[in-house]
C-alpha cells in the first residue's frame, strides 16, 4: 500500500481523530471471528455510553456510528483493506498505515477512525487489562464515550479539524508553521472528548480513569529505540510527538472542563464555532471568554443580511 513520508507521519500522528478525503467504508461485518467479547456485550456498553453523554454531557449524535469488535491484528488487517481503497494523498489514512503497529497495538482499546466514519474496539486490548466482564465494562465504557465525542465533533463541526492533505505536504516540505495551531486545535478536540467522557461515567456511575498530569506527559516514554543508533532517534523523534500527543490530553481537558463548567455543551458549542483558539486561549480560558463577548456582541449588533 502507498506510505507517508516519515516526518508526515509523525506529525500527523498528531491528527489522530482528524478527517481524511470524504469517503465511505467498505461494507465490512461487524463482528470477527475468535473475539472473546461478544458483540452484544460491546453493543449494550456503546448504548449506554450513548444515553450517558447525552444526559451527563448534553453530547448527541448525529447519526449512528458503526462500532467494530477486531483483535489488533486484525485491526491492522481491516485499515490495510480500507487504505487500498483510498487515492493517493489520503493524509490520515497513510500516516494511520505508517503508525499501524503503534496504533493498534497492545495498548490501543478502541479508536474512532474519520475516514471510515467507525469505532474500532480491540478484543484482545480489552481482555488484556480488564479479566472480568465488570472491569471490562468500565473500561470500555470511557473509551466508547471519548471516542464517540470524537465522531459528535465530526459530525457537527464540518471544518473544525485541519486538512491533513495540507498539512503532509507542507511539513515534507519543511514547513512547520501549521504546527502550534494544529496542537492548540487538536488540544480543544482532545480535551472535548476527555472530559464529556468523564461526565458520562460520572452520570452512568462509572468510575472514570484518572485524569493524566504534566508529570505523567514528562515521564512518558513511548518509543524504545534499542542499542541500535537509527532506531533510538527514530524513537527519540516519536517520543517527542508522543508527549505533544498527551500535553493535547492535559490542556485540553483544563480548558474544556472549564468551558463546559461555565456554559455546559452549549458553550462548547460556542467555543467550536469561533475558532481558531489561540495558544494565549487554550492556556486561560478567561482570555478566551473575553474575545468570545465582543465577537458575540459583534454579531448581535450587526445588520441582518440582505434578502435575495
Amino acid at each position: 500500500m502507498t506510505r507517508c513520508p516519515l516526518p508526515a507521519a509523525l506529525l500527523l500522528a498528531l491528527l489522530a481523530c482528524s478527517p481524511a478525503t470524504p469517503q465511505q467504508a467498505p461494507s465490512v461485518a461487524a463482528t470477527a471471528e475468535g473475539t472473546s467479547f461478544s458483540k452484544d456485550f460491546v453493543d449494550r456498553t456503546v448504548q449506554d455510553a450513548i444515553a450517558a453523554l447525552e444526559k451527563g454531557a448534553g453530547v448527541k449524535l448525529e447519526k449512528p456510528v458503526p462500532v467494530v469488535l477486531l483483535t489488533a491484528k486484525q485491526a491492522k488487517e481491516r485499515r490495510a483493506a480500507f487504505a487500498q481503497t483510498m487515492p493517493a494523498g489520503s493524509g490520515v489514512t497513510q500516516a494511520m498505515d505508517l503508525l499501524a503497529d503503534f496504533m493498534f497495538s497492545d495498548t490501543m482499546l478502541g479508536r474512532y477512525l474519520p475516514d471510515e466514519k467507525v469505532l474500532y474496539v480491540m478484543d484482545d486490548v480489552l481482555r488484556r487489562y480488564a479479566p472480568t466482564e465488570r472491569e471490562a465494562r468500565e473500561l470500555l465504557f470511557e473509551t466508547v464515550s471519548h471516542e464517540l465525542t470524537h465522531a459528535h465533533d465530526d459530525q457537527a463541526y464540518p471544518g473544525v479539524f485541519p486538512d491533513p492533505v495540507k498539512l503532509a505536504a507542507k511539513f515534507n516540505q519543511g514547513d512547520l508553521s501549521d504546527l502550534p495551531p494544529l496542537q492548540v486545535t487538536m488540544s480543544l478536540l482532545e480535551g472535548h472528548a476527555t472530559y464529556a467522557a468523564e461526565l458520562a461515567c460520572r452520570s452512568a456511575g462509572v468510575r472514570p480513569l484518572p485524569a493524566m498530569t504534566m508529570d505523567d506527559v514528562k515521564d512518558n516514554r513511548s518509543f524504545d529505540g534499542g542499542s541500535n543508533a537509527v532506531t533510538q532517534s527514530l524513537a527519540a523523534a516519536g517520543n517527542v510527538v508522543a508527549r505533544m500527543k498527551l500535553v493535547q490530553y492535559v490542556q485540553g481537558r483544563d480548558f474544556c472542563k472549564q468551558a463546559m463548567d461555565f456554559g455546559g455543551e452549549p458553550f462548547m458549542k460556542e467555543v467550536l464555532t469561533h475558532l481558531p483558539l489561540s495558544a494565549a486561549e487554550l492556556a486561560d480560558f478567561n482570555v478566551f471568554k473575553v474575545r468570545w463577548a465582543q465577537q458575540k456582541e459583534a454579531e448581535e449588533s450587526a445588520p441582518p443580511p440582505p434578502q435575495n
